[in-house]
């Protein structure tokens, strides 16, 4: 697997054109999100720009299997700007050292060659997979986000994800706790939560 990290200021006209096609497979053609489309089956959106991070993970075949996003939480993000109401009384982040995770996905072979579609934010679709092999795509993204954020600074995430997720983070180990309430958004509970960067979740992604 060869990962790779971007800048949004920096990014390859093609590496973009990558990201989004493969973001447009996962949660419009696949999951069946309604969102705009930046270019022919090409997803973006307003939280795409100069200081955003990109992490992607291609397969041997030089395919994207998975993208995630940071965003530090001094501009707009996905959760302070469009899901504000899952915070509750939580005071709005804009601190350099948290930073929000958005548009996590990821397709990974699975034992009986299904393909696991893993996303963190709201949908509504819900994919039947191998727990062990979602277990393993989460980990594998989570570290790489956690190595790279705190590269620039960053203690914590914060982000909008199914509260059945929580189970996912208590079996990785990290350091997981929600934000503000629990809202029902496309026929799924979600909620805002925030990942710590402490001792535990850093041991947990091999990261300490």
């Amino acid at each position: 697997m060869k990962v790779s990290v971007h800048v949004g200021r920096d990014l390859p006209p093609a590496t973009s054109a990558a990201i989004a096609r493969f973001r447009h497979k996962i949660f419009v053609e696949r999951l069946g999100w309604s969102l705009p489309e930046s270019g022919p089956r090409e997803e973006r959106d307003e939280f795409d720009r100069g200081d955003t991070m990109y992490i992607m993970f291609r397969d041997s075949h030089d395919d994207v299997v998975a993208t995630v996003r940071l965003l530090p939480s001094t501009g707009p993000g996905l959760l302070i700007d469009n899901f504000p109401a899952l915070l509750g009384d939580t005071p709005v982040p804009r601190n350099a050292s948290v930073w929000e995770l958005s548009r996590l996905a990821a397709v990974w072979p699975t034992a009986d060659h299904r393909v696991l579609a893993i996303r963190t934010e709201p949908s509504p679709a819900n994919p039947t997979s191998s727990a062990n092999t979602q277990h393993c795509a989460l980990h594998a993204l989570l570290a790489e986000s956690v190595r790279v954020a705190r590269l620039h600074g960053a203690i914590q995430f914060i982000g909008v994800t199914y509260v059945s997720m929580e189970r996912l983070f208590r079996r990785i180990g990290v350091t997981a706790h929600r934000l503000g309430p629990v809202q029902r958004i496309d026929a799924r509970q979600v909620a805002a939560y925030r990942i710590d960067f402490d001792p535990a979740t850093l041991a947990a992604l091999n990261l300490a």
